[in-house]
């Protein structure tokens, strides 16, 4: 049986700086890609939310015409069928967009070119992405009903199992094995990573209205996708699935 393979230490300043170094090259491409999703989704709820707001606003109306309290349960149905059809709209393009971002990170952080066909292989695999994400986020939620510190504990664990989908075809829990088998020796540095990556996006939004975030998101991700790099001994694409135990 192969050795298991040990990452050796790192320190998050220098995930960042490899990240900058990394990404710069490619931050117009990365940067546009973060704006285009960025506006497709702004877009798609504001339609959904004037939509909302003119159809409740008639059935309330007509509903009131008619007396009695139809008008709040016309109403409320409405908004609960407006909000269930936005709902089938953005999950799968936030899932599908997920994966496709990490997808482009993990190629940039790897030294290759990105390129659009991250989108291909994130549709491909959506329903892995959908579970997984729902597995890790009722995970992370059932943490933090405890403390806060056990939820950043499980968020900070898994949050490496979306770079696993789309670097491997594993499954949706041994995905999230994976990301907790990579990081439970590593906790601390990342989670002094996160906490460095949140000052930067917030002097970002507050130094430049949010417009910052376009060039803060992608380098966030590509140093977050260094690290899975880094700590998994994955450097290049098409290698074996690792074994999770």
């Amino acid at each position: 049986m192969a050795e298991a393979y040990v990452a050796p230490e790192w320190s998050p300043m220098d995930m960042l700086q490899r990240a900058w170094d990394r990404a710069l090259p490619h931050l117009l491409l990365l940067g546009g890609i973060t704006l285009a999703i960025f506006v497709v989704q702004f877009g798609i709820g504001l339609v959904f939310g004037i939509l909302e707001g003119v159809v409740a606003g008639v059935a309330s109306a007509v509903a009131q015409d008619r007396g009695g309290d139809a008008a709040q349960v016309v109403a409320a149905l409405v908004r609960l069928v407006m909000s269930l059809g936005r709902l089938c709209i953005t999950l799968p393009i936030t899932m599908i967009t997920t994966g496709a971002l990490a997808r482009l990170a993990l190629t940039t952080a790897r030294g290759d070119t990105p390129d659009l066909g991250a989108f291909n292989l994130a549709l491909s695999k959506f329903f892995r992405i959908l579970l997984a994400s729902f597995v890790v986020g009722f995970a992370t939620m059932v943490g933090m009903c405890f403390c806060f510190i056990p939820g950043l504990i499980v968020a900070l664990a898994l949050q490496f199992f979306i770079f696993a989908l789309m670097d491997t075809e594993l499954g949706v829990i041994a995905s999230v094995q994976y990301s907790w088998n990579l990081t439970r020796d590593h906790l601390l540095n990342l989670g002094v990573l996160a906490l460095i990556m949140a000052g930067i996006a917030l002097v970002a939004v507050c130094g430049t209205c949010g417009l910052g975030l376009v060039a803060v998101q992608p380098i966030a991700l590509v140093a977050q996708a260094l690290v899975y790099v880094h700590l998994s001994g994955r450097t290049q694409d098409f290698l074996p699935d690792p074994e999770v135990v």
